[in-house]
């Protein structure tokens, strides 16, 4: 016999049960608190996630280095019915030795040409991934944050 794990023919409780408490918290909020709760329910959220990609472009900007690479080839990844590409570089670190690795999806980054040379961010301890330098890496948390506080503001304004 088949075992379902949490779901019965492609039903997923987690997900039932997640907008059941967002139903759960409208209606309340609606007829309680006159729609301010999810007001600073939502903005918060764009808050707390536009702080926290932030804070792990921050780290990797004061403890990564940044050298130069070399795009050597491309990881497809399967998301939503859709194909990304993530790119493999291979640069030199500080003490000489050639590293090849998997970078982040990266913000804005479109498909590199293999060979291309591209400026990247990696942690020598590993603990973060590699990024490919670019502006639009901030564009996300920046947004964010400001859609947040955007919201806070005029629910506070209410």
């Amino acid at each position: 016999m088949q075992q379902w794990k949490g779901r019965i023919r492609g039903f997923d409780w987690r997900g039932m049960i997640v907008a059941a408490l967002f139903i759960a918290l409208m209606c309340a909020d609606c007829f309680l608190c006159h729609g301010w709760l999810s007001g600073v329910v939502v903005g918060g959220v764009f808050v707390l996630l536009g702080v926290t990609l932030g804070v792990k472009n921050v780290r990797m900007v004061r403890i990564g280095r940044l050298v130069p690479a070399t795009v050597v080839d491309h990881k497809m990844e399967y998301s939503d019915d859709k194909v990304y590409y993530t790119p493999v570089v291979e640069f030199t670190d500080q003490s000489g030795r050639k590293i090849r690795k998997q970078t982040d999806a990266g913000y804005g980054i479109e498909r590199s040409a293999v060979g291309t040379h591209v400026l990247v961010w990696y942690d020598p301890s590993g603990r973060l991934e590699c990024q490919i330098v670019s502006a639009a890496r901030w564009f996300v948390p920046i947004g964010l944050f400001v859609a947040g506080v955007i919201v806070l503001v005029l629910v506070a304004a209410k």
